[in-house]
């Protein structure tokens, strides 16, 4: 089972993550290459209330790197939060009709 972390652990994880040359290359929303996963380790998922599971009322692209970071909205809700050593990720994994493995944002 994975490890629950609330947004006040993410906040403390973030707080310690340093900018790394993955991290910059991950600044947006973007698909992730497995090779980048396989460098990484799951650190656990984000875990909060879980009744807001819908997107965040934006104008904003999904894809922009404006897009709000809100985590009791999709795609942050329920994202595993991995870590390359320095820097923190939420990855989403869409298992919907179109599988894409992980979207990362640090």
């Amino acid at each position: 089972m994975k490890k629950k972390i609330t947004k006040e652990g993410l906040i403390e994880l973030l707080g310690k993550s340093q900018d790394t040359d993955l991290a910059l290359k991950y600044r947006a929303w973007s698909k992730l290459e497995s090779k980048d996963l396989l460098s990484m380790i799951l650190v656990g998922m984000v875990s909060v209330n879980e009744e807001y599971n819908q997107e965040y009322p934006t104008t904003e692209s999904y894809w922009s790197p404006k897009y709000p970071i809100a985590l009791e909205y999709y795609p942050y809700f329920g994202c595993d939060i991995y870590s390359d050593g320095k820097s923190y990720f939420t990855i989403y994994q869409d298992f919907g009709g179109m599988y894409q493995k992980g979207d990362a944002v640090p």
